[in-house]
């Protein structure tokens, strides 16, 4: 989106055009309207000086919807261009306003500055951008409130039909690894602890599977195990039953190199479960990178489940990485698959979202607003594999509403370096 405004310069400069002419000629017929009404009925702002006032007022005034007046003023009041336009009602909606300002005793002559600026707003719609839905994919490249606001309703629009089509969805899931020492000096343990909260089928017969994976080609063989130290593959060891459903949801559970993948078992459409599995991955992640090769160690969170919200969180035990805090990367795995972050010709596939990494400070905080056991989770969780009481963990967190589904989230970190590899 953001290489468009630098492609198209004209588009930006005609943008800014329509919204200054439609910005006056709007906020003047509503000033005019103020003006025989004895006050001020509209809020617009700098760009015409008028008065403020809430939507109830002015939609009386004209005969309006009160949405469409609330629409209006909140496009007026806008600084800049960009988000102008992407607040601001479509033609038809604001032909009704000038009409409803000329009958009610505006001028004609201010009613025909705003019927052309309209056509001018018109014109950009259907002319340069095609639709109103792309205009706004356009707007949403210049000003980052209207860019956070469309993002979130197509990812929500997403998430709706993806939850249909795969038959399949949750209202919260998460993805906690916790990086920490071993007793290989050369690699680094993992735990992983995943889970999903309300987890349900749509449809009837939809299969519905996620896995964990190891994409960096390592010399040691994957050695995954349950968090009681059982065998992975024992769906009776990897289901964490204190803090899922009961009973819990039947899950199968395979590995075939380096990939566990899960897939649920049968139940009634409609009825949600709350899921929460873990791993502990031996000597999983090499300790350091060549020197001088730019590699970064990672860590991903898949989006195999449409859900509402992902919380992705990252645990490194104190003095493991540099402390720089993480870069955030989004990928889209349709095409190429899981991707593996120091693969440069995978930053094609990365998605340019507005999504970011909060820290959890250090010693890390942990709770989480959207489950209210997580932090003994993830307590429970670190004692699989360390004391908990003298391990201490740095954290960061990146919170999605309506993640992408079939993205990767990934959080990566300067590494250290050694001469021979």
């Amino acid at each position: 989106m953001a290489r468009a405004a630098t492609i198209d310069p004209s588009l930006r400069r005609e943008v800014e055009a329509v919204a200054d002419a439609l910005g006056r000629a709007m906020g003047e017929l509503i000033e005019g309207v103020g003006a025989l009404g004895g006050g001020p009925v509209g809020g617009v702002g700098e760009r015409t000086g008028g008065g403020t006032v809430g939507p109830t007022a002015l939609a009386g005034a004209l005969g309006i919807d009160k949405v469409l007046a609330s629409r209006l003023l909140k496009a007026l009041r806008e600084r800049d261009a960009a988000s102008s336009l992407h607040a601001m009602p479509g033609p038809e909606p604001l032909r009704r306003v000038a009409r409803a300002c000329v009958a009610r005793g505006v001028h004609e002559v201010v009613g025909l500055r705003a019927s052309e600026a309209i056509a001018r707003y018109e014109a950009l719609i259907r002319g340069r951008a095609g639709d109103r839905s792309r205009l706004d994919a356009v707007l949403s490249a210049w000003a980052p409130s209207a860019r956070r606001e469309f993002e979130l309703r197509r990812k929500q629009s997403l998430f709706r039909a993806m939850s249909e089509v795969r038959g399949v969805r949750a209202a919260f899931s998460h993805a906690t690894v916790i990086v920490g020492r071993g007793q290989n000096e050369e690699a680094f343990d993992l735990v992983w602890v995943n889970g999903y909260r309300s987890l349900c089928r749509v449809r009837p017969g939809a299969v519905v599977k996620f896995a964990s994976r190891r994409v960096v080609p390592w010399s040691h063989g994957r050695s995954v195990r349950a968090l009681s130290g059982g065998l992975v593959t024992d769906p009776g060891q990897v289901v964490f039953r204190p803090f899922s459903s009961v009973p819990p949801p039947v899950v199968r559970v395979e590995q075939v190199e380096d990939t566990v993948q899960y897939v649920l078992g049968d139940g009634p459409v409609g009825e949600g479960k709350n899921l929460v599995y873990g791993e502990v991955c031996i000597a999983e992640v090499p300790r350091r990178v060549p020197t001088g090769s730019g590699r970064r160690g990672f860590f991903f969170a898949e989006v195999a489940v449409p859900c509402e919200v992902l919380q992705f969180d990252v645990l490194i035990q104190d003095g493991l990485y540099w402390d720089e805090g993480p870069e955030l990367s989004i990928y889209d795995t349709s095409f190429e698959g899981v991707a593996n972050v120091n693969d440069r010709r995978r930053d094609l596939d990365r998605l340019d979202l507005l999504e970011s990494v909060e820290s959890l400070g250090f010693p890390a905080k942990v709770r989480s607003g959207d489950m209210s056991e997580y932090g003994r989770l993830v307590e429970v969780a670190i004692g699989a594999r360390w004391d908990y009481e003298r391990t201490w963990f740095r954290g960061y967190r990146c919170r999605i509403d309506y993640p992408i589904y079939g993205t990767q989230v990934v959080m990566s970190f300067k590494a250290e370096e050694e001469e021979d590899w």
